[in-house]
């Protein structure tokens, strides 16, 4: 009789812990006009994407769901681990890498939720991200040898004519140690964006020098040129790279938690007040923030600062997606007006400058004057 009372105590005291893990969380106080709604919980979510249109948020790490934020709905489609999401520009297709350690594949799903196809890779697919041209792939190969392994990462182009060639990023040379931490930790290959006009990717390169704990560069690629540079030496684990809208900047959370702006150029560095939370996210008009978990909306600080580790807004900047402590969230974010990033210059003069700095044309002080004249045009 004791035997079967403390069986049921025990399954009453896991009952009550289960539920008390499963209470949401209050919300944080939100000044006028901004607006939160909760869509769930989503343990283990590590990716959040809008769709180009706005309408959907695709939400994935340990699974992927779609979730419809104005009318409430979820679709469930994976219980396996996803490494990288992407949506085709039309916002009809949802691109997804799926698999563990260093090996997965890529398969293509519908917005309302219907595998369309699949294909294996020849390695571990740490970024999806979509260009004017059609998607680029970021993708990890990890060969074993007696003396140690050999890290390969490579670039690909897809579009709808096929897939291009695989261009290295960069390769390394690893010991058996941190191969096998690698290959239980590949999303420390992870972390590429694309800047404003799509012409530069900032990524994470993993890096394991000699007599010194593994670290990551942080670099910048021209992708016309195909030249690249170092912007800052960062301790990891560092949070995903987000570029400021004017794209001159990039923001980021290093592995001691501090927030950085580092000039992408240079890699000169401005300091940044840190807030409670990792993530970074900038409406692509530059109208609102999300700083390391500190929340401003048209320029203004609105005394939000909550201990967010993802976050992501829509493309219009009406939107901010977030989750914390796995709670998924949306904040309507009211519009405000729009600040001068950079967004009314013709993209192809910003392309132009662009490449004319990475190839070495212009030096630093022709690059700031000429694209300050065409921001006082």
């Amino acid at each position: 009789m004791i035997r079967n009372c403390r069986s049921l105590l025990s399954v009453a005291v896991v009952l009550l812990l289960s539920a008390a893990c499963t209470t949401p969380l209050p919300p944080p106080e939100l000044p006028a006009g901004v607006d939160l709604r909760l869509l769930g919980r989503s343990p283990g979510a590590m990716l959040l994407r809008w769709s180009p249109d706005g309408r959907l948020l695709a939400v994935a790490g340990n699974g992927l769901d779609i979730y419809e934020p104005a009318g409430s709905i979820r679709r469930h489609l994976l219980d396996e681990q996803v490494s990288a999401i992407v949506w085709t520009s039309d916002s009809r297709t949802l691109l997804v890498a799926v698999g563990t350690a260093m090996n997965s594949r890529l398969e293509t799903w519908s917005r309302d939720g219907r595998k369309l196809s699949d294909r294996d890779l020849e390695g571990y697919a740490a970024d999806l991200l979509r260009t004017k041209n059609g998607l680029l792939l970021i993708e990890g190969r990890l060969k074993n040898y007696r003396f140690g392994s050999n890290l390969r990462v490579v670039l690909m182009e897809i579009s709808a004519r096929g897939e291009g060639p695989a261009r290295v990023l960069y390769e390394n040379t690893l010991p058996p140690d941190t191969a096998t931490w690698l290959a239980q930790h590949p999303r420390a290959l992870s972390g590429a964006v694309l800047n404003p006009t799509g012409d530069m990717m900032a990524y994470l390169q993993f890096r394991d020098p000699p007599a010194f704990p593994p670290a990551q560069q942080l670099m910048v690629r021209h992708l016309p040129s195909r030249r690249q540079w170092s912007v800052a030496a960062l301790s990891p684990p560092t949070g995903r790279p987000v570029f400021t809208p004017d794209g001159e900047r990039l923001l980021v959370v290093d592995g001691k938690g501090r927030l950085l702006s580092l000039d992408i150029w240079d890699g000169q560095a401005e300091p940044v007040p840190n807030g409670p939370g990792r993530a970074v996210a900038i409406a692509r008009t530059g109208n609102a923030s999300l700083l390391a978990g500190r929340l401003s909306v048209a320029g203004n600080a609105t005394g939000v600062a909550a201990k967010v580790e993802v976050a992501a807004f829509d493309p219009a900047g009406r939107q901010l997606a977030w989750l914390r402590s796995s709670q998924l969230e949306v904040l309507a974010v009211a519009a405000g007006k729009e600040s001068r990033s950079g967004f009314g210059l013709p993209t192809e003069r910003l392309e132009s400058l662009h490449d004319w700095r990475a190839r070495g044309l212009i030096d630093a002080d022709d690059y700031r004057t000429q694209r300050r004249r065409m921001m006082n045009q």
